[in-house]
């Protein structure tokens, strides 16, 4: 690969398990979600299942902006970047305390987006492994892919599945790239109002939260997809 698709490692490649799960403890846990006060939103996010475009979304619910492109911007002006919003995690407990507070009673709204493990695998791989070489997610590179840049897809599926086997206890550190969703989301540990499914199309996520806030968003981006990426429905 030429020099211009390698890029310069953000931070010290991982060569131990203790430096593993140091960078795991960076990641999520099962109990973390983003609220929108007041819109009475709570999502529950999955890494590489529309989770920036729908974070970007919670980021302009809270700074009361109704495009996709203004919040980029506004988000640019601020010192972020497509994550800006997940320094801002609170708790599912957070969102139930939140309605029990609220004079009406009214209850979050807590949605979740999943996608086929197949393809999220593939979207991971291509993104933290192919694309940017392990460069801002060290952990997974040495986990998957005992820190070979070069990885195949096939190697990199045959190291995160050896890890959720939990072999040694590795699945406490796994990345949340690649942590299972129904570990992350898990609907059947709680009531959601509502979990989407990448493959059936981003209007009908953007068409739910319209009804439910009462408010538009125009998803459309700079490039004049959806989001962050291209989203498409399935045939």
């Amino acid at each position: 690969l030429g020099a211009g698709r390698r890029r310069a490692r953000d931070v010290p490649p991982v060569t131990s398990a203790h430096a593993a799960r140091r960078a795991a403890a960076l990641g999520r846990s099962s109990n973390r979600v983003l609220l929108s006060p007041s819109h009475h939103l709570a999502y529950c996010n999955v890494p590489k299942a529309a989770s920036s475009t729908v974070t970007t979304y919670m980021t302009g619910l809270n700074a009361g902006i109704n495009t996709f492109k203004g919040v980029e911007e506004y988000i640019q002006a601020n010192g972020g970047d497509s994550h800006f919003a997940m320094t801002q995690y609170s708790t599912f407990e957070d969102a139930e305390l939140a309605s029990q507070l609220e004079p009406n009673g009214e209850a979050y709204k807590v949605f979740t987006v999943v996608r086929h493990p197949g393809t999220r695998l593939y979207s991971t791989w291509f993104d933290k492994i192919h694309a940017h070489r392990g460069s801002d997610q060290p952990d997974l590179l040495w986990y998957a892919c005992n820190n070979d840049e070069e990885c195949s897809f096939e190697k990199f599926v045959d190291g995160v599945t050896k890890q959720i086997a939990d072999v040694d206890d590795t699945k406490q550190f796994i990345n949340e790239h690649v942590e299972p969703q129904a570990d992350m989301c898990n609907p059947r540990k709680r009531d959601f109002d509502g979990v989407f499914r990448l493959e059936d199309g981003f209007d009908e996520i953007a068409n739910t939260l319209r009804d439910w806030t009462g408010t538009a968003f125009d998803f459309q981006s700079e490039d004049g997809e959806t989001g962050y990426s291209h989203h498409q429905e399935s045939k």
